[in-house]
This record gives structure tokens, sequence and C-alpha cells, in this order.
């Protein structure tokens, strides 16, 4: 990766931890993806019943494995009871929505910073509005009052031009919750939070330049996970599961991945933990 990739080396710890991050997540919605492409395969809900309905690129001792040690377990139902409910709660009248499609929110704000100097909350305006300027739910409407509210508390007459203010907008959403900031997409809210923005003297530019290398660092890391993750993680899954005992065939042709044939993505929730880190109901 290091031969394709180059960034300063002040940023290697960085990225280094945003990559794991991304990959974690990514492995875990693969599974999911892995999961939910089986179980449509055999006409069932219930996982226990796919065995014969593997994909290839895990084989059929590993997915045997899985289901007997890590899906129908107690411990793991319960989780994936409680994350379902948890992704179907309703928050001021909605689940989270916004419309920037399938573009990543941090890959979205970057396209619009470089057609012209926007704030991180015209990013989250534009892309949680309809084509009629309406908010797509009561949740995205509110946050952004309450943050336009807090910041006229804060700032006074100059709270219109100030700079984005992470603390401002983590106090009005409710913090942290599920590893994410709501309005972030799937932004690392260390990182987001990790910055500060308390001078109020800060030029335009300077915030301009500043979140636009972040996002861009941020985006370009996901789209390089995107690209490596097939192999390097289903390879690295192979590698464990020999080290534990398991006799492997040999690792399968490219293309052999199930693909998101309409299946539904709950993109990025996993907690990162491959094998037990998204729960699905």
């Amino acid at each position: 990766m290091h031969n394709k990739y180059k960034w300063p080396q002040s940023e290697h710890g960085r990225i280094e931890k945003l990559f794991f991050l991304t990959a974690g997540r990514a492995f875990s919605t693969m599974m999911n993806k892995a999961r939910k492409w089986a179980m449509r395969k055999a006409k069932t809900t219930n996982i226990a019943e796919t065995k014969e309905y593997f994909p290839e690129f895990v084989g059929a001792e590993i997915w045997a494995w899985l289901i007997d040690n890590v899906w129908t377990t107690d411990d793991w139902l319960r989780k994936s009871q409680a994350g379902s409910k948890n992704r179907l709660t309703l928050k001021d009248g909605s689940i989270s929505k916004h419309t920037s499609g399938s573009i990543p929110m941090l890959l979205h704000g970057r396209k619009l910073k470089e057609k012209r100097y926007v704030s991180d909350a015209e990013v989250f305006d534009k892309t949680h509005k309809r084509a009629n300027g309406e908010f797509v739910d009561n949740k995205s409407k509110n946050a952004s009052k309450k943050y336009a509210d807090e910041m006229v508390v804060k700032y006074g007459d100059a709270a219109a031009n100030h700079e984005f203010d992470p603390e401002v907008w983590s106090k009005v959403v409710g913090g942290v919750g599920h590893g994410y900031l709501y309005g972030f997409g799937r932004g690392d809210p260390r990182l987001i939070l990790g910055t500060s923005h308390d001078s109020s003297t800060s030029e335009p530019c300077n915030e301009e330049s500043s979140q636009s290398a972040h996002i861009g660092t941020q985006a370009k890391i996901e789209e390089m996970v995107k690209q490596v993750l097939d192999g390097v993680l289903s390879q690295r899954l192979q590698d464990a599961l020999r080290n534990l005992g398991f006799q492997l065939p040999n690792p399968p042709t490219s293309g052999s991945t199930p693909r998101d044939d309409g299946v539904d993505n709950d993109e990025g929730r996993g907690n990162g933990d491959g094998l037990e880190g998204q729960h699905d109901g």
C-alpha cells in the first residue's frame, strides 16, 4: 500500500488510525451483506439455515464455524436485537436521513468546498434539505435551528460569520451516539471534535484550508480502504482461522464475493470488530 499511496510522515498516526477504523467498519458491513445474501439465497430469515449457501470468499468451513460459534449464540442474538432496535429508534420524529445519495457526507462536503467556501453548517443544510427547501425530517430541522440559536447565544452578532463550532454542534445534537456524530456521516467524531474552533478571529480561508485538508484526507482514505478491502481482509480472516488449525480450501477466484444486489446496506454502522461488528435483526 505504501508503494501506491504517499502522505507526510507527520500524518502517519492519524492516517493509520483512520485506515483501521474505516476498514473495521467496512469489514463489518461486508459480513452483514454476506449474511443477508446467504439468507436471501436460502429463502430464510434464519442464518442457521444457510450453511449450504456460503459465499465463496468465506468458504464452507469458515461459514459453518461462524454460524455455530458466533451468529447463533445467545450473546450475539441479544446484541443483534438491541442493535436493530437502536437503528430503528425515532429521534425528533425521524430516523436519520440525508439527501446526498450514496456520496459520503464528508466527500459531499469536499465537493461543495471545491466550488466555493462553505461552512460545515451549510453542508449539513445542503445535504438534509429537499429540492423545495424543506428539511428531510424534524431531526435535521431542529438540529439546524438549535445550532443557529446556540451560536447566537455564544457569539452574539458575530455568529452569522463565525466559523463552524463543533462543540456547539455536538451540544445541540446530543453528542456522539453509537460511535457517530449526527450530521457528519461516517466521519470519526474524535477527529471532528479534536480540532479547536474557539478563535473568533480565524480567517475563512484558513478554516477552508484546514477543513478541506481533513475532509480530503478522510475521503481519500475511505476510497483507498474500499479498493484493497476485499482481498486484504478476506485473506486475513482465512489466515487467522488457519492459525487456529482450520484446513481451508485454496482462495477463490476474484468476482465471487456476493454483491449488494438490492440488499439494504447499513452503511458503516458496525462497531468494527469484524465477526461481531454488525448485528442485524
